[in-house]
C-alpha cells in the first residue's frame, strides 16, 4: 500500500510539474518589451488567473480551456531595467527587463549575414557596447504547421555578443538607439536561401489563386514532402579514389579508403536530428537517415597539414549506393559552406560507376566573400549528401519562426529578401503584399514594414539588356507604393559584382534607420535619395523630374545609368544632363523615344544622388504607345491563321 501511495504521489507531482506556469522563449532575462501597448502570454492551468506586474503597473487575465493566456499591458514610457513578475499558482520573475521599441529583422541570407563578417567588423565590433540594445536570434527551424514556441534567448549587446548577430538588424537598431535615446530590442528571424513564400502564412497563399499553386505544387511532390515529413535513408560507398596528374611525368595518387599509414581516416558530420555513420574496408561507406533541410558530409585529411594539387588535373572515384552527393575540397582559409565543389551532383546507384571531376571546374560555394582557389593548400576531401532544401516550401519558416511570436508586440519589421525569387519577379509583388498583410493580421497591428531593395550584383553589361534582378527591384518598389506604411531602402550601389552577400551592411542598416526616423518617428530629415516624379517627352528628348534636394552625380562626372527604348522595343544608352531638380535625357540612336529606364540592370552603372549622397532608385517609365508594326518590320508579329 505504501508503494502504491508513493507511486501516486510521483504521478501527481509529475502532473503538477507539467502544469506549471510557463513563458515562451521570447520572454526572458534582458528582454525588451514594446512601449505603449504590450502583452505577456504563455501557459498555465486551464482557468487559472494570471497576474503580470512591472514598473509599478499590474494587469491580470485568465488561462483558457487549453491553458493559454495573454495579458495586455499598457507600459507607457521607455525605461528600465525592471523586474517582470508573472504569477498564477506560482511565480516567474524575469530580471533586467527594458521597455522600449522592438523591431524584427527577417528575410534570407543578407539579413542573416553576421556582423563579424561585415567589411568594418574590426572597427565596429569593439565599439558595440550598448547595454540598452538587446539581441534575440530565432533558431532556424521549419514546420508544416504552426508551432507554439521558438528557440532563442535575449543577450545584452556588447563586443562579445554582436559578432554572431544580424549585421543589418544591429546597425539599424544602433542608429535608432543613438538617435532616440530609448532601449531597442532586435529580433532576428532569417534563413539563407528562403523564398518569400516560405515566410507567408498559408491562408494568405491560399487566398490568391496564383499563389495557391505554390502550395499545391509542393503537396503534389510526394518525394520532396516525404523528405521533410519522414526523412529518407541514404547510403554512399566510395572506392578507388585517385588524383590524376596533368601530364605523364606526374605521379598518380591513390587516396586510402581505410586507415593505413596514418591516412584513410574518415569522419562524419551531420545536422542534429539526422544520422550519419562511417564504415571502412574495401570501400568507405557513409550512410544514415537525412531530413529535409538537414545536412551531412564525410571527410578525410589528404595531407598534413595540406596537400599540393597544383600538378593534378582531376579526381576520379567509384561510387555505389543511394542518394545524390557532391565532392568538395577544403582549404585552410575557407569555411565549410564555401568549399570548392562540383557544380553538378552525382547520384549513386545499385551498380558501381566511375565519377570524373575536373579540378578546374570546381566552384566556391558562394556563402562568403570569394577567395582564390589555392590547389597547393588542400586540407580535406569531402562528400556531402544533397538534401531537398527550399523547393518553394509554403509557409514553413513562418509556421516555425514567425507565428509563435505574433502575440509579442513589435514596433515594425525590416525585410531583406528577394534573391531567391528573382526568377519569378512577376509573382513577387503579389507574394510580398500577401506576406505583409498576413503578418499584420496575425499581430493585429499595421506596423511599418521596411523593404531593403536588392543591390547591384553580377557582371556589368556593355549594352542595355533585360534583367531579372531589375524586375525584382521593380516588384519591391511596386509593393512600397501600393501597400500602406511600407518603406523602400535603395542599395543600388552597395553590392559587389562577384558576391551575392556584399559586406557593407553598416550603410544598409543606416539607410533603413533613416527611413524609420523620418516616417515612423517623425524626424525632419532627408531619408532617401532623389525620388522619380514624372517624365515628359519633347521631340527626341525627355525631361525627368525628381523630388529631393541637390541633384548631382556621385563622382562629379556626367550622369550615367539612363537608357531609352526605340519604336522597335530596343534599348540604347542615353546621354543625360542635370537641370535643376530634373535630368534631360536623349540619345542620337533614338530620335523618338517610347520608354525610359534608369539603373535597369543586374549591376547598373548609375551615379545620380541627392545632396545627402543617397542614390536615386531604379525605375522605368512608358513615354508613349508604340505604333503597330507593319509587315516587314523587325518586330512584326503576323496574326494567327484563320480557322
Amino acid at each position: 500500500m505504501k508503494k502504491l501511495f508513493l507511486f501516486l504521489a510521483v504521478i501527481l507531482a509529475a502532473s503538477a510539474a507539467e502544469a506549471k506556469l510557463k513563458l515562451p522563449a521570447i520572454f526572458g532575462d534582458h528582454m525588451v518589451l514594446q512601449r505603449g501597448k504590450s502583452a505577456v502570454f504563455g501557459w498555465a492551468d486551464p482557468g487559472q488567473k494570471v497576474t503580470v506586474s512591472i514598473a509599478g503597473k499590474k494587469a491580470a487575465g485568465k488561462a483558457d480551456a487549453e491553458g493559454k493566456f495573454r495579458v495586455p499591458l499598457a507600459l507607457g514610457q521607455a525605461g528600465g531595467p525592471y523586474a517582470l513578475v508573472v504569477t498564477s499558482d506560482e511565480s516567474v520573475t524575469l530580471t533586467d527587463v527594458l521597455v522600449g521599441d522592438v523591431w524584427m529583422g527577417s528575410g534570407q541570407s543578407n539579413m542573416e549575414f553576421a556582423t563579424k563578417a561585415s567589411s568594418d567588423a574590426s572597427t565596429e565590433i569593439p565599439k558595440a557596447d550598448f547595454p540598452k540594445i538587446r539581441l534575440f536570434t530565432v533558431e532556424k527551424t521549419a514546420s508544416f504547421t504552426p508551432v507554439s514556441d521558438v528557440k532563442g534567448s535575449w543577450q545584452v549587446c556588447s563586443p562579445g555578443t554582436v559578432g554572431d548577430f544580424s549585421a543589418v538588424a544591429y546597425h539599424f537598431g544602433k542608429e535608432l538607439h543613438e538617435a532616440l535615446k530609448v532601449p531597442v530590442g532586435l529580433v532576428a528571424a532569417s534563413w539563407g536561401g528562403t523564398g518569400a513564400e516560405d515566410w507567408t502564412p498559408r491562408a494568405d497563399l491560399d487566398a490568391d489563386p496564383e499563389l495557391a499553386k505554390l502550395a499545391k505544387d509542393w503537396e503534389a511532390n510526394q518525394v520532396q514532402r516525404t523528405a521533410w515529413t519522414e526523412g529518407f535513408p541514404y547510403d554512399l560507398s566510395v572506392s578507388d579514389i585517385r588524383l590524376i596528374p596533368k601530364d605523364k611525368s606526374g605521379k598518380e595518387i591513390q587516396v586510402p579508403v581505410s586507415p593505413q599509414d596514418g591516412k584513410g581516416t574518415w569522419s562524419a558530420s551531420v545536422k542534429p536530428g539526422c544520422t550519419g555513420d562511417v564504415e571502412t574496408g574495401p570501400a568507405m561507406r557513409f550512410h544514415g537517415k537525412m531530413m529535409g533541410g538537414g545536412w551531412g558530409s564525410v571527410s578525410t585529411n589528404l595531407g598534413s597539414p595540406t596537400i599540393d594539387l597544383s600538378g593534378y588535373q582531376a579526381i576520379e572515384f567509384q561510387v555505389k549506393g543511394t542518394g545524390s552527393y557532391k565532392l568538395t575540397l577544403g582549404q585552410p582559409s575557407i569555411g565549410d559552406y564555401d568549399y570548392y565543389a562540383m557544380t553538378q551532383t552525382f547520384t549513386a546507384g545499385d551498380s558501381p560507376q566511375k565519377v570524373h571531376v575536373e579540378i578546374a571546374d570546381l566552384k566556391q560555394g558562394g556563402w562568403g566573400s570569394p577567395k582564390a582557389f589555392t590547389p597547393e593548400s588542400i586540407t580535406t576531401l569531402n562528400f556531402s549528401i544533397q538534401v531537398p532544401y527550399w523547393p518553394d516550401l509554403p509557409s514553413v519558416a513562418y509556421n516555425a519562426m514567425i507565428d509563435p511570436l505574433t502575440g509579442f508586440p513589435i514596433k515594425g519589421v525590416v525585410w531583406y529578401q528577394g534573391e531567391s525569387n528573382a526568377g519569378r519577379a512577376g509573382q513577387y509583388a503579389q507574394l510580398l503584399s500577401g506576406l505583409i498583410s498576413g503578418w499584420r493580421k496575425a499581430w493585429g497591428e499595421r506596423f511599418p514594414f521596411i523593404i531593403i531593395q536588392l543591390p547591384n550584383f553580377m557582371a556589368r553589361q556593355a549594352a542595355p539588356v533585360e534583367s531579372g534582378w531589375a524586375d525584382l527591384r521593380e516588384a519591391q518598389w511596386e509593393v512600397s507604393q501600393k501597400v500602406p506604411a511600407v518603406g523602400l531602402v535603395t542599395t543600388i550601389e552597395l553590392g559587389e559584382a562577384e558576391n551575392i552577400h556584399p559586406k557593407n551592411k553598416t550603410e544598409v542598416g543606416r539607410r533603413a534607420a533613416l527611413w524609420a526616423l523620418k516616417n515612423v518617428y517623425g524626424k525632419k530629415i532627408e531619408a532617401s535619395g532623389p525620388q522619380f516624379m514624372k517624365a515628359k517627352r519633347s521631340g527626341g528628348k525627355v525631361l525627368v523630374t525628381f523630388a529631393g534636394k541637390g541633384l548631382k552625380t556621385r563622382d562629379g562626372g556626367e550622369v550615367t545609368g539612363f537608357a531609352l527604348g526605340d519604336q522597335d522595343g530596343r534599348y540604347h544608352w542615353a546621354k543625360a544632363k542635370i537641370q535643376g531638380n530634373g535630368v534631360l535625357v536623349w540619345s542620337e540612336d533614338v530620335p523618338e523615344p517610347y520608354d525610359l529606364r534608369y539603373a535597369w540592370a543586374d549591376n547598373p552603372d548609375c551615379n545620380l544622388v541627392g545632396s545627402n549622397g543617397l542614390p536615386a532608385g531604379p525605375f522605368h517609365v512608358k513615354l508613349a504607345e508604340r505604333p503597330v508594326p507593319k509587315p516587314g518590320a523587325d518586330n512584326y508579329i503576323p496574326p494567327p491563321p484563320e480557322n
